[in-house]
């Protein structure tokens, strides 16, 4: 990793601008908070803690830097977790005929292309991101926000009514199937035990 020199003001301004909104989207998708983002955040604050009380200028310089990266991972954390949801959700989505073709509120052809197209960026953005490593993580950070934000505007043209009526109506179907299977292996057992009665009084 190439170290940069990080600045409190480049650490307020990853803070404010960049953190806060990518916790707030992740708070707000899952409805629940992240214990790996709460660790980076916990290991953030130690290492200000060296900062703002050691007298060492070498000592602060160098934990202010672990403080920023640890607040980066964070940020980056909180951007990954949507968008491996997201990236599971279009891909079940898209090899679903149903949902395709009944549940999007645009055409089938649309909603494909749309998909690779964020399959695609997805690709893109996991490349630049390891030939990335160590350089600028504003950068990452940027294209995953841009990667999250292609994949929910994917995920607002599915009619959620919809889909909820179609996945009702597969879960009915798969209990009818286990009870009809159920059924026939009960009367299945039924039959060779009267037979094997039957069997035993002519002997």
């Amino acid at each position: 990793m190439i170290a940069i020199r990080v600045t409190v003001d480049n650490y307020n301004s990853l803070f404010r601008d960049s953190f806060l909104v990518a916790f707030a989207d992740c708070v707000a998708y899952f409805k629940d908070f992240d214990i790996g983002v709460a660790s980076e955040l916990e290991g953030a604050f130690m290492h200000l803690n060296v900062y703002l009380f050691d007298r060492d200028q070498k000592t602060r310089d160098a934990n202010l830097r672990k403080a920023y990266y640890h607040v980066v991972r964070a940020t980056l954390d909180c951007r990954k977790l949507i968008w491996i949801d997201i990236n599971l959700k279009l891909k079940k989505y898209c090899n679903d005929k149903y949902i395709r073709e009944r549940c999007t509120k645009i055409p089938e052809y649309e909603f494909l292309s749309r998909c690779n197209l964020f399959f695609n960026k997805s690709d893109e953005v996991r490349l630049k991101e390891l030939k990335n490593l160590g350089r600028d993580p504003d950068l990452t950070i940027s294209d995953y926000s841009e990667l999250v934000e292609m994949g929910i505007d994917l995920l607002n043209t599915i009619d959620t009514e919809i889909l909820s009526e179609s996945e009702q109506k597969k879960f009915h179907i798969f209990v009818k199937k286990i009870i009809r299977e159920f059924s026939i292996t009960i009367i299945a057992a039924i039959i060779v035990f009267v037979a094997s009665i039957g069997y035993l009084l002519i002997s």
